[in-house]
């Protein structure tokens, strides 16, 4: 953020608070009408309370699926000058894709108009002034002309993130916005990458990579269900309940807490957790999914317990188990909550959850390290001491596309040494 408020040469000194401040796109004459019908209660599911009269044109994504390129559409014009106008993004193909349909911008079985197909979609964010906002996770809009922050709102941006693979000289790094240069040359794969030296580490029979993917069960043995385990999810609670449960158990490990530890406890889980699309999404074991603000945490049913298991978005995100011999999914990771493989975009997901961490300095370290690969030090400069290569992270930015590569339930940590937030 210094580094932003440098470039954009703000005056005074660094800002103690943040307000929302409104968009400054000129209005429309008139809102696109085809645009309109799809927020303006056409459609009831697909309606913009409090919408503005007047618009402004925005630039969302248009697909198809992983494709981020841009087309033009009509959004309120009051779109995202608060918190309570923003979590809506009907022009956004990403957000409106309904699967086993082909899509279309028009009312229909093809359009989802509760603009919630992936999880960021209802996230709350508003546009800011960087020059008089203390936030940290400010990120420049290629969707309108602006920045915005979703901590502002009170969320953590699990839409934003930030490319700084190009720059191989610490001038070139420095020059891209919010990234830095840092010392290790140990950064992570590409996903093909990351799913090759999976496949080698794990031996796999065949060398060719696989050309489909489908969902496994998990192979851990059954056990009795825990009953204070199983009244979170039996529907003791009518919020509580998992559709669908079988009725023997697994032993999984999630995340007891408290806020912001990751460490583990055993749980019992009904035995086809995540073997399909449809039995996951369901965390009543995970603290993190579990929390309730202001209360103390209590894994009980009651007050101090969310039964809905939603506390932060990658809870209700699908996955399954996969067989990494056999599955040509990239983003394809180790789970540390039971001993399987797990990928998201099998199930049609952006992996939120998972992320990984090169932090080595040496090769053999580096490339003992899952998902991570050697980039090296670049030749010195002349007449100048040695420099030292600035990692990649290959991430999305609104309106780019997305091939990082990321691991591990287990609730590792990105390290983001060229980094923007």
């Amino acid at each position: 953020m210094a580094a932003l408020r440098k470039k954009m040469k703000c005056t005074g000194t660094k800002p103690t608070s943040c307000a929302c401040s409104p968009n400054k796109v000129a209005k429309q004459t008139a809102c696109v009408a085809a645009n309109k019908a799809l927020w303006d209660g056409t459609n009831s599911v697909g309606t913009w309370a409090a919408a503005a009269a007047t618009c402004i044109k925005v630039t969302p994504d248009k697909g198809p699926a992983g494709n981020w390129s841009k087309h033009d559409f009509s959004y309120p014009s009051n779109y995202a000058n608060t918190c309570a106008d923003s979590g809506k993004e009907p022009g956004s193909f990403h957000c409106t894709t309904v699967t086993g349909q082909t899509h279309a911008f028009a009312n229909g079985a093809a359009y989802n108009s509760k603009w919630d197909s992936q999880a960021w979609c209802k996230d709350k964010f508003c546009w800011v002034d960087p020059c008089a906002c203390n936030r940290t996770d400010m990120q420049k809009s290629t969707w309108l002309d602006g920045y915005y922050s979703y901590s502002q709102c009170g969320k953590a941006d699990s839409y934003s993130q930030v490319t700084c693979d190009g720059p191989t000289t610490e001038a070139g790094c420095q020059a891209k916005m919010g990234c830095k240069w840092a010392d290790s040359p140990c950064v992570p794969q590409t996903g093909a990458e990351a799913m090759a030296s999976l496949r080698k580490t794990l031996k796999c029979p065949s060398t060719a990579v696989p050309t489909n993917c489908a969902c496994a069960a998990n192979s851990e043995p059954k056990v009795t269900c825990d009953t204070n385990n199983k009244a979170l999810w039996d529907g003791t609670v009518t919020l509580g309940t998992w559709a669908a449960a079988a009725a023997t158990c697994i032993k999984v490990t999630p995340d007891k807490g408290p806020a912001g530890d990751w460490s583990k406890h055993n749980f019992t889980y009904p035995s086809n957790y995540a073997n399909t699309c449809a039995d996951a999404a369901k965390e009543p074991g995970s603290f993190h999914c579990t929390t309730v603000t202001g209360q103390t945490h209590s894994f009980a049913n009651g007050a101090g317990y969310n039964s809905k298991w939603d506390s932060q978005t990658w809870c209700k995100d699908k996955f399954c188990w996969v067989n990494p011999c056999a599955c040509n999914r990239t983003d394809i990771s180790k789970s540390t909550w039971l001993d399987g493989y797990y990928s998201y975009s099998q199930c049609g997901v952006k992996d939120s959850y998972s992320a990984k961490t090169c932090k080595a300095t040496t090769k053999t370290a580096c490339d003992a390290a899952v998902g991570c690969k050697w980039k090296g030090f670049p030749p010195p400069p002349k007449k100048k001491p040695p420099t030292k290569a600035a990692p990649a992270t290959t991430t999305i930015i609104k309106g780019s596309t997305n091939g990082a590569f990321s691991n591990g339930i287990g609730m590792s940590v990105l390290l983001l040494l060229c980094f923007a937030k």
